[in-house]
């Protein structure tokens, strides 16, 4: 799972414009990964796919990803029909929330219907994330590099 934020069409921010590009990115990054950390850490039980959730600011571009096998399912769209859960992590995750119930149940229910959030059409939580930067935090800091830059 990736978000990947760019720029283009970018004017002189200075004579320092990779470092001001590298400091835009880097900001966008830690913007980025701290809402899908959020975002991950209110869902889940170990605090893996939070603890995997990672950016890469470069020149033009920062990538936001989380690294964790099962992050688009748990993030976005949530476990499809035939998707081979594990038993063993549906326990753990059990056992983490600290709730009853036959993980192998629970597992088969999901490889057969798709998870809870899948049926209901799935969460949407990187898209409104990638939203909430394309839309808020980017032209933010765009202005403030914008107004450094005006005289």
């Amino acid at each position: 799972m990736n978000i990947e934020i760019k720029t283009e069409g970018i004017e002189d921010w200075g004579k320092d414009k990779e470092k001001t590009l590298l400091n835009f990115f880097t900001r966008v990054g830690v913007e980025g990964q701290q809402l899908i950390y959020a975002d991950a850490k209110s869902m889940e039980a170990s605090g893996n796919l939070a603890r995997s959730v990672t950016y890469l600011p470069k020149n033009t571009q920062v990538i936001i990803k989380a690294t964790a096998n099962y992050a688009t399912y748990a993030l976005e769209t949530g476990t499809p029909p035939g998707t081979n859960v594990s038993t063993r992590a549906i326990a753990q995750w059990l056992k983490q929330k600290r709730i009853s119930g036959n993980a192998f149940l629970i597992a088969r229910k999901i490889n057969k219907e798709g998870s809870k959030t899948y049926r209901r059409g799935g969460r949407g939580g990187v898209t409104k994330v990638f939203n909430q930067l394309k839309d808020v935090i980017v032209p933010n800091y765009i202005s403030q590099i914008q107004e450094a830059y005006a005289d």
